[in-house]
């Protein structure tokens, strides 16, 4: 979900807000990108869980057809800027220190 909503933004520049209520505003949010014109990013409802056994994890993100090819275009160019899923965790990482960590590093090494 937040690969679609990066697409978007990317042509777009307008921020997507998930909703949720915990019911009913699923089924709203299908139709709704057709009459406003806008993306929605939501996680499923009460009676999505009970009556259609929809995972706690499941999300969905709809958008307005006229939109179909700057997204497409926006997840292209977002794969090609590294905005990949999975995320790729600590490509660049290095702990942050302290001076007492720091100090206890020095005394390790001696």
């Amino acid at each position: 979900m937040a690969r679609l909503a990066v697409g978007y933004l990317y042509h777009s520049g307008e921020l997507i807000q998930p909703k949720t209520t915990g019911f009913g505003i699923s089924c709203l949010s299908a139709v709704k990108p057709y009459f406003n014109g806008k993306p929605e990013l939501v996680h499923p409802g009460r009676g999505e869980r009970m009556l259609a056994y929809t995972e706690e994890s499941a999300m969905f993100f709809t958008f307005p057809a006229k939109h179909c090819y700057s997204l497409l275009g926006g997840l292209k160019k977002t794969h090609e800027k590294e905005i990949r899923y999975p995320v790729q965790r600590y490509l660049m990482y290095q702990p942050p220190t302290v001076k007492p960590m720091e100090n206890l590093a020095e005394t390790l090494h001696d």
